[in-house]
Order: structure tokens, then C-alpha cells, then sequence
């Protein structure tokens, strides 16, 4: 990447493309020659840069078109270490980053690569987006976040980048890898009609995890830690 291409394109696609270099490092995989049947699957969700270079039609240029295109983040790291996995940006909104993951892992079960680069990443450009989320409900109007809490009263908005490589347990115990933790299973789902688009359904979250439970045949009583995804909302904690 040039330094002329770098200065012109979305600030989250250089995260990912350092991010992903620190993530394979932290691996233990050599980076000049990370397996080719590799898949790349990055979380994106709403970017307001093109609100921010609106004001100037001059700072287009040739640049722009892929500088901004979510899935140019994941080809641009499919392209710098030559891998020839699938390769593709998920954007499922607060769960683009988990989502990401379970893409890699069903990629991998599905015989597409044998080693997946997932994760998300997200930044503040302008005060446009912070202003529609504020009048979607959603933010903290205190700058405080208090996820399943009675005083929740919206999230704050943050920057940040995180990757993981996904590997099966033989492949990275026998490469050596540094291996954080293990995922027995992954599924995912919509909740279909509820009273909003963008309002949970306690049911069909319900569902899913049961469902996760019974198809990889793991006793739910068994559990000791569960980590949550809290948005801090009134509607969105239940």
C-alpha cells in the first residue's frame, strides 16, 4: 500500500490490515508465509467518513471507490498475504464481530479454508452518526454505560480493532500455536417479527442458545461463565 492509497482510504482498513499482522504474530505463524487456504471475514458496520470528504468532491479520487468499500478491509488483507480463502466484510450491526467469527469457523467446517482471520472494527469520523443514534434512543445522554443495570440508559460509542485467528484444535497444536481458547460450537439467527427492527426478542435469543447447546451436546447446567453482549438500553438489556 502506498502512502498516497494509505492517506485516502478508511482509517479502519489500516487497523485491520496492523491488527491482523500483531493477531498472526501473537499466533506464533510465521507472517511472510501464513497458509494460502486462508479465509478473511471482517465485522463493519455504519461508516461516516463519506459525510466527512462530502464537503470536498475534490478529495475523491481513484482511491475513494475501494478506500471505503467495507469488503476492500478484507480483500486488501487476502491481498497483502496472498491468500486465496473466501474473503468478505459481515455486517451485522452490534454482532458483526461474533458473527465474523462464526462465518470463519463454518468456512472451515465447510472445507473453503483451512485457516480463518476474523474479527471486527469500528471508528468515529464525525458528530453525523453520533446524532442519529441519539435520536434513535440508543445513546447514554450521561456518557455512561450500565449494561443490565436499573440506571441503563444507552451505550457510548468507542473506536478499536480485534482480530482472531481460527485454526482447528490439530492444526494448532501441532504448528505450535499459542492457543487462547477452544469454541466446541457456533450458530446464529434473526429474531424474526418483533415490535421494531432494531427491538430484541427475549424468545428467539432463547432458542438460539438452546439450540447451540443441544446440537454440539453440551449440558447447560455445566456452564460456569457466560460473557454477554450488553447494549445498556432500557429495551435492549431484557
Amino acid at each position: 500500500m502506498s502512502t498516497r492509497e494509505a492517506s485516502f482510504i478508511d482509517a479502519q482498513h489500516r487497523q485491520c490490515m496492523e491488527t491482523t499482522e500483531l493477531a498472526l504474530q501473537d499466533a506464533g505463524i510465521d507472517t511472510l508465509n501464513v497458509p494460502k487456504d486462508t479465509g478473511v471475514y471482517l465485522g463493519m458496520g455504519i461508516i461516516d467518513i463519506p459525510g466527512a470528504l462530502s464537503e470536498n468532491r475534490h478529495l475523491y479520487n481513484g482511491h475513494t471507490v475501494n478506500g471505503m468499500a467495507h469488503t476492500a478491509a478484507a480483500n486488501r488483507v487476502s491481498h497483502h498475504y496472498g491468500l486465496e480463502g473466501p474473503s468478505c466484510a459481515v455486517d451485522t450491526a452490534c454482532a458483526a464481530s461474533m458473527t465474523a467469527v462464526h462465518v470463519g469457523i463454518m468456512s472451515m467446517w465447510n472445507k473453503e479454508c483451512r485457516m480463518a482471520i476474523a474479527g471486527a472494527t469500528s471508528q468515529v469520523y464525525s458528530p453525523e452518526c453520533v446524532i442519529a443514534f441519539s435520536q434513535l434512543g440508543v445513546l447514554s445522554p450521561t456518557g455512561n454505560s450500565a449494561p443490565f443495570d436499573e440506571s441503563n440508559n444507552g451505550y457510548v460509542r468507542s473506536e478499536g480493532t480485534g482480530i482472531v485467528i481460527l485454526k482447528s484444535i490439530d492444526d494448532a497444536i501441532r504448528d505450535g500455536d499459542h492457543i487462547y481458547c477452544v469454541i466446541r460450537g457456533t450458530t446464529s439467527a434473526h429474531n424474526g417479527y418483533s415490535m421494531s427492527l432494531t427491538l430484541p426478542s427475549a424468545p428467539a435469543q432463547i432458542n438460539l442458545i438452546q439450540k447451540c447447546y443441544e446440537q454440539f451436546g453440551v449440558d447447560m447446567s455445566i456452564v460456569d461463565y457466560v460473557e454477554a453482549h450488553g447494549t445498556g438500553t432500557p429495551v435492549g438489556d431484557p
